[in-house]
């Protein structure tokens, strides 16, 4: 479909669920001034503007959609329109991503509701003082400078508070934003899981967001104290998702990176203190007998997570992090993730033999041989999941941005 039509479908599908639902509908979408408007900065975006008004908010229904036109919720609130309307106009003017986004407020007869009723000014340019509408659409300003800004505006809320790890949510909620699913959650498919959607990985990034927001200083300074604090952090998530996993494996990776930045006098020092963390969690491994992670390695000798982290997540530093930097998606990071990691979560759901049917379909794929619509089939027949494959995505987004931003970020954890 193009922008158009999809445009038009949405019309239809807010129209029709006003219409079954007699409430005040509100749809957030990225202001993103660039023609690819999936990206992770977009993305982000809606996604602090939809946690704001979660907060604010008694939402009775949320859907979403992904495609070419970006990620945009669709909320359904039981409160007048006209009260929803400024509240979020009071967050698009005083909230520091609120510029970003528009958030277009219907009442319950379908009518959008203007800012001008409320006689608020028309809505500004990123760049000069006039109205964004005159300049859009006169395309007055270079398409990179608009684009340009938009990326510090969303950098400059990552890096410049000490209140907040908005980083942890922009990597996890980052991971989850693809159109290749691979037996993953992703916005269009639950992939192989029945016991999990989109929306419990949101609860579980929320949940871990809050929890590394807890982090000290003095936390970092032993790996018993990181012991004790990764366990608050799962016991939260659990609590979050009904005891349902959807991020065990990132809690103890973040906080071993988090812990080895603190101890970094420069980035390419980070790689040897992770390795130093890591290794120590090889010394407990096997204290849990029924784990899934021993169980591989009983089988296959295979370290999985722990082995990444003792390697000082060399992979990352070495092939993701430049296939990031080389502009490439989510998508196809994705894939040489999972084409390049022992995956001990999918070995573990599939077996072996199915796992390396697994990876040789990728291996096709990467090399213009495959069809990715028979590997997304085969991954729901034979149950695949490849967590430690969406792992390392959220893991290499977070250490390829505390290389562009390593002392701005350091200073945001040693002042807590």
């Amino acid at each position: 479909m193009s922008i158009l039509q999809l445009r038009e479908k949405r019309a239809e599908f807010i129209k029709n669920k006003i219409k079954n639902n007699n409430q005040t509908l509100v749809c957030i979408k990225a202001n993103y001034p660039g023609p690819d408007k999936r990206n992770l900065y977009a993305n982000y975006t809606v996604f602090a503007i939809y946690n704001n008004l979660n907060k604010i908010f008694d939402i009775s229904d949320i859907s979403h959609e992904f495609d070419i036109d970006g990620f945009i919720f669709i909320a359904l609130i039981d409160e007048s329109p006209h009260s929803v309307k400024s509240k979020t106009i009071e967050i698009e003017n005083s909230h520091k991503l609120g510029r970003l986004v528009d958030i277009d407020v219907y009442d319950q007869n379908g009518i959008q509701i203007s800012r001008e009723i409320y006689n608020m000014p028309r809505r500004k340019c990123y760049i000069c003082d006039k109205e964004a509408v005159i300049c859009t659409k006169s395309k007055r300003h270079d398409i990179d400078i608009l684009i340009d800004f938009y990326k510090d505006v969303v950098l400059n809320y990552l890096f410049l508070s000490c209140e907040n790890l908005h980083l942890v949510e922009f990597c996890l909620f980052n991971e989850l934003m693809r159109n290749i699913s691979l037996g993953s959650v992703i916005p269009n498919s639950n992939g192989s899981h029945d016991d999990m959607d989109f929306y419990t990985f949101l609860k579980g990034i929320d949940s871990l967001s809050y929890s590394l927001n807890k982090i000290k200083y003095i936390d970092t300074k032993s790996f018993s104290k990181l012991r004790e604090f990764g366990l608050k952090c799962e016991k939260n998530l659990y609590l979050s998702t009904y005891g349902i996993n959807t991020h065990k494996g990132v809690i103890f990776a973040f906080i071993i990176i988090l812990a080895a930045l603190v101890n970094s006098k420069s980035f390419s020092e980070l790689q040897q203190n992770i390795s130093e963390l890591g290794k120590q969690s090889l010394n407990d491994f096997g204290s849990s007998s029924d784990s899934n992670g021993l169980k591989v390695y009983n089988e296959y000798k295979l370290l999985g997570a722990r082995g990444e982290a003792a390697d000082g997540y060399k992979s990352a530093f070495e092939i993701y992090i430049p296939i990031l930097e080389n502009g490439a998606s989510i998508d196809d990071l994705f894939l040489n993730i999972a084409l390049n990691t022992d995956d001990t979560n999918a070995i573990h759901r599939c077996g072996m033999e199915d796992y390396l049917s697994y990876k040789k379909q990728i291996e096709d794929i990467l090399v213009g041989k495959g069809d990715l619509s028979s590997l997304e089939n085969f991954c729901i027949e034979k149950k695949i999941s490849p967590g430690g494959s969406c792992d390392m995505i959220s893991i290499s987004l977070l250490l390829w941005s505390i290389k562009k931003n390593f002392f701005e970020f350091k200073e945001v954890l040693k002042c807590r």
